[in-house]
C-alpha cells in the first residue's frame, strides 16, 4: 500500500481483524491500543499482512501490560511464529518509558549512529491507568502517560551483539531520564554559579564577571540544552568529584574528558584553564552525547570561589548548544560579542567601513563552535588571513 488515501481503510481492516481474533483475556483496552499504535504509521508500515500487524500489536500490548515506571523497559528479539505469532526479516526492539522529552530522537539517533537501518518505527504516546502494581486497568488506578516504541532494524543474529545493543539503549534511556528529572536542579546550579562569580578576586575585572554572568543567563534562554552538572576539586587528583552531580553526571564515574590514559575526570586542557586567570572556559567534550543529538558534548566550565576570592573548585556544565544559538549573530551573544569587536578593533578598520563590514561578515560566518572555543589571538590571525 503506497497511498495515504487508503490508510484509513487499512486501519479499519486492522481493527476489524483484531476484534475477530482477540481473546477476552486481552482486555477491553486492546482495540483502542491497536488504533493508537497504527494511526500515525506510514502506508508502507501498514502494508504487512493483517495477521502480522495483529501479532505486532498483540506483542506490544502484552509488553506494556505491566510497568513499574521506575526505569525503562526494553526487549530485543527476533520474532518466531511459535513464540510471537509472526516472523520477520528484521530484529525487533520494543521500549516502554514514562513519556518525556528527548526519547525518540535519542533512541533513533543512537541506533543510526551505530549503523542500524530503521525499517519500521511505531511510537504511540498513550494515556491510560495503571494500578499500584503497574498493571494497565480499565477502571481505578492512576492515570499515566507512556511512550511506546516498536522499532525494526536490520536483523542481528549474534546474541552478544543483541545484548550489547540492549545495554546501550538502557544507558540512553537512563541518561534521558536523569537529564529530564534533573533539569530544574541544574538550572538552579546555573543561578548559584552566576552569584558565586561575584566572589571573584579583584584581579578579575568586573567586566569579565558581568560578561560571564550574562553568558550564563543567555545559556538558559533556550540556547543550551543542559544535560549535566558536577563540581571538581583539582587539589584531589585521585578523587576530584565533590558534592552531588546532576543529569548525565549523576554518577561520579561518568567522564566526558580524555587524557593520555583515556577518559578522565580532569583533562590537561581543564587543568590549564584552572591555572589561568580567566573564570570561564568553553570547549568540546571528548565523548558524544547519548541524549537528543549524537554529537560531541559542549563543555562550559567556571571557577568557583570562596568568600575570600580563592579558587576552590571547578564548576562544570555539559550539554548541547541549541539550533537557536547557532542562528544568532555573534554580536548579540555575550562573550562572543567582545571577541568579535576586539578583532575588528585590532584590525584598525572602522566598523562601518567596507573592510570593517567584510571582517564582521567573516567573523559571523566562521563555524560557531570554533568561535566559542578559539582564543582571541588565533581568531584575529585566522580572520585577517581569510
Amino acid at each position: 500500500m503506497n497511498s495515504w488515501s487508503e490508510k484509513e481503510v487499512r486501519l479499519n481492516a486492522i481493527v476489524d481483524y483484531s476484534k475477530e481474533n482477540m481473546k477476552s483475556a486481552q482486555g477491553s483496552g486492546f482495540i483502542d491500543f491497536v488504533t493508537e499504535l497504527y494511526k500515525n504509521s506510514s502506508p508502507d508500515d501498514l502494508s504487512l499482512r493483517l495477521d502480522e500487524l495483529y501479532a505486532i500489536a498483540l506483542s506490544n500490548w502484552k509488553f506494556i501490560s505491566e510497568f513499574d515506571q521506575k526505569e525503562s523497559k526494553i526487549r530485543i528479539f527476533n520474532p518466531s511464529l511459535e513464540e510471537h505469532g509472526w516472523t520477520s526479516a528484521h530484529t525487533i526492539i520494543q521500549i516502554l518509558n514514562s513519556d518525556m522529552p528527548f526519547l525518540i530522537d535519542s533512541i533513533t539517533s543512537n541506533l543510526l549512529e551505530d549503523g542500524n537501518a530503521l525499517h519500521m518505527l511505531l511510537h504511540p504516546v498513550l494515556q491510560h491507568n495503571r494500578d499500584k502494581n503497574g498493571k494497565v486497568v480499565s477502571k481505578g488506578g492512576t492515570k499515566v502517560t507512556d511512550s511506546v516504541m516498536h522499532i525494526e532494524i536490520t536483523a542481528m543474529s549474534d546474541q552478544a551483539e543483541i545484548d550489547a545493543l540492549g545495554d546501550k539503549l538502557k544507558q540512553v534511556t537512563d541518561f534521558v531520564l536523569a537529564s529530564v528529572e534533573d533539569w530544574k536542579p541544574i538550572l538552579k546550579k546555573v543561578e548559584e554559579t552566576s552569584k558565586n562569580l561575584e566572589l571573584a578576586p579583584k584581579s578579575v575585572s568586573r567586566e569579565e564577571v558581568k560578561e560571564s554572568q550574562a553568558f550564563l543567563k543567555w545559556l538558559t534562554d533556550n540556547n543550551f540544552t543542559l544535560l549535566g552538572y558536577r563540581e571538581y576539586n583539582h587539589n584531589k587528583k585521585s578523587a576530584p568529584t565533590e558534592g552531588k552531580g546532576f543529569g548525565i553526571l549523576r554518577d561520579a564515574d561518568t567522564h566526558v574528558l580524555r587524557g593520555p590514559e583515556g577518559l578522565v575526570a580532569i583533562s590537561p586542557e581543564i587543568e590549564d584553564f584552572m591555572a589561568q586567570d580567566k573564570i570561564m572556559f568553553i570547549t568540546k567534550a571528548n565523548v558524544k552525547s547519548l541524549v537528543h543529538r549524537v554529537v560531541h558534548l559542549d563543555y562550559v566550565g567556571f571557577k568557583k570561589f570562596d568568600s575570600k576570592g580563592k579558587v576552590i573548585r571547578e564548576t562544570r556544565f555539559v550539554g548541547l548548544f541549541t539550533s537557536d544559538s547557532y542562528n544568532q549573530r555573534a554580536q548579540n551573544i555575550p562573550y562572543l560579542d567582545r571577541k568579535v569587536k576586539s578583532v575588528v578593533e585590532r584590525s584598525g578598520f572602522a566598523y562601518n567601513s567596507h573592510d570593517g563590514k567584510a571582517l564582521f561578515h567573516i567573523l559571523e560566518t566562521l563555524p560557531r563552535d570554533e568561535l566559542f572555543q578559539i582564543e582571541e589571538e588565533p581568531l584575529f590571525q585566522t580572520s585577517i588571513g581569510i
